[in-house]
């Protein structure tokens, strides 16, 4: 067969066969005044402290309702959202106890951005629990999206701060994404897009306005003198999200965050507290699971 005819022939098969190119779309997310958005929540945290003379395992198994609840939506499309957790059921293994408790957690006001960075909050994300899980990296709904349009195989990165709500020091995130595919996830068109974010560490906590605590365990420790906490070291996200690109809104989203930190208690003037204060060292992360439901 002649080159030229086997090279049309070839040409034929390929234009045939549907080939066409990928077009670049926008991602972001939409907020309407009054939406409600729920997902299915699941975040396991597993942690090891080290204290000097003993090395303390944490666990903490939690599932739960997250609603969100859109207050106000400005000109540029930040969102002042109110994230509540209902259901609540956490599973809490540490010092050689295993225990299942069923909290009731305070809401977290937000503004989360149409990219999905939360620019601000009053309180930490949802982390079982524990000051050291989301502390650091980005962990809204969603990994960090592009400011313009992008097609699978694109990259961006972005860097922004977050102030800390609950003490001093900011958070500085450097995210770095891509889109990797287009997937159907229950019927639903989507985008997945994966984010990893790394935060250096340099902050402080006051426990008073750590609203995780309860106010017998707030009670404990201000008892013993601990006004705080300060907490150094690094801390990453891996963050896939599906998106449905038409709705403009998450249909899931799987985070992996890990943490090599060191933190040292903070005590009241005049504390006369019993033990060392540190620093102790903190090993470990948490994966987080959001299902729209």
């Amino acid at each position: 067969m002649a080159p030229v005819r086997r090279l049309a022939i070839v040409s034929l098969l390929v234009v045939s066969c549907g080939v066409v190119n990928v077009q670049a779309q926008t991602l972001k997310l939409a907020y309407k005044q009054g939406d409600i958005r729920t997902f299915a929540a699941h975040v396991v945290l597993n942690e090891t402290i080290d204290l000097g003379s003993v090395s303390e395992p944490l666990k903490v198994d939690t599932t739960a309702t997250e609603t969100e609840t859109v207050q106000s939506v400005g000109g540029d499309g930040v969102a002042d959202v109110t994230v509540t957790l209902t259901g609540v059921t956490s599973k809490v293994s540490a010092a050689g106890q295993t225990s299942t408790t069923s909290p009731t957690l305070p809401a977290i006001e937000m503004k989360i951005a149409p990219d999905g960075r939360v620019l601000s909050a009053n309180g930490l994300s949802f982390s079982g629990g524990s000051p050291f899980g989301s502390v650091g990296s980005n962990t809204s709904e969603s990994a960090v999206l592009p400011d313009n349009p992008v097609k699978p195989g694109d990259t961006w990165t972005k860097t922004y701060d977050r102030a800390n709500p609950i003490g001093s020091g900011t958070v500085h995130v450097i995210a770095s994404s891509k889109y990797l595919r287009n997937e159907k996830v229950n019927g639903v068109q989507t985008a997945v897009i994966n984010t990893k974010g790394t935060t250096p560490l340099d902050i402080s906590i006051e426990l008073a306005k750590y609203g995780q605590l309860t106010g017998s365990q707030l009670t404990a420790l201000t008892s013993l003198g601990i006004s705080g906490m300060t907490i150094s070291g690094s801390d990453a996200s891996d963050t896939t999200t599906w998106l449905d690109a038409s709705a403009q809104r998450v249909q899931k989203t799987s985070v992996k965050v890990t943490i090599d930190a060191t933190f040292a208690f903070v005590l009241a003037p005049g504390a006369k507290y019993p033990g060392p204060t540190g620093p102790f060292a903190i090993k470990g992360g948490e994966t987080i699971d959001l299902v729209a439901t």
